[in-house]
């Protein structure tokens, strides 16, 4: 039968100006690819000495993105999703990341889990686990970031040990503060560094009025001054799974 070759160029027509080059003759046309969409396809013969005849050789030729799914450059608004930081996996997430699965699960990674499921279940190829090791922290390292953010007047939430919404945004403005890449993500350095040297936030967080006083207090009634939130100490819950490992440590990615 004949033979059929997929080929994923820098510039599509790359193949069809090397034909030229070697003086090779060949028909041009278009076919459906592998992904469903119309690709130019290159028919030339090619003689095979073993058969003792001319086999048809057809070179389907794509763009070089398509081997890994890139997308197209269209007008749709996105966001680079970096859920372990600059060094980890990245994810190119549209409107309905937010408007259906963050609806549905406001954790990050686990929201970001299920996305990545659902593509690898329509056919798409594996992710990349990304360009260097990332170290997680564990539970009592995001406890004491978090003790030391909140001394900073950061408002992070629950001291929970989880690198929540609150907790990647004021890592990001400290990141931004330490002149240090601002991913968001505490990695061990970043850690290290906002408990050695973090800077104050400009921004207080907001203080709820005590609760005996809080009818009587007058709608314009000028804020109080805030005061700094304890540090707390958390026991650390049952062992959980690393960030993008599953249950058994296998890793998601």
């Amino acid at each position: 039968s004949d033979v059929y070759l997929q080929l994923f160029c820098d510039d599509p027509k790359s193949a069809e100006i090397a034909l030229i080059d070697h003086n090779v003759a060949y028909e041009a046309r278009t076919v459906t690819g592998f992904n469903g969409g119309p690709v130019e396809a290159l028919s030339l013969s090619s003689l095979s000495t073993e058969l003792g005849e001319t086999i048809g050789v057809h070179l389907l030729v794509h763009d070089h993105d398509d081997v890994r799914g890139a997308l197209k450059a269209d007008a749709f608004p996105a966001a680079l999703l970096l859920p372990m930081g600059r060094n980890g996996p990245a994810f190119l997430a549209y409107e309905n990341f937010t408007t259906a699965y963050l609806k549905w699960n406001e954790s990050l990674v686990y929201s970001t889990t299920a996305a990545y499921l659902a593509t690898r279940i329509a056919g798409a190829p594996a992710v990349s686990k990304g360009r260097a090791a990332v170290q997680h922290p564990s539970y009592e390292q995001i406890v004491q970031l978090q003790n030391k953010l909140a001394s900073l007047n950061y408002d992070v939430g629950k001291i929970d040990g989880k690198i929540g919404k609150g907790t990647r945004a004021a890592v990001k403005d400290q990141q931004m503060k330490l002149d240090l890449p601002a991913d968001s993500y505490p990695s061990l350095d970043v850690i290290a560094r906002i408990v050695k040297g973090g800077k104050k936030s400009a921004q207080m967080p907001a203080v709820e009025a005590p609760a005996e006083i809080a009818e009587e207090a007058p709608a314009a009634a000028p804020l109080k001054k805030a005061k700094k939130k304890p540090v707390i100490a958390v026991d650390p819950p049952p062992e959980l799974p690393a960030e993008g490992t599953d249950e058994e440590g296998n890793s998601l990615y």
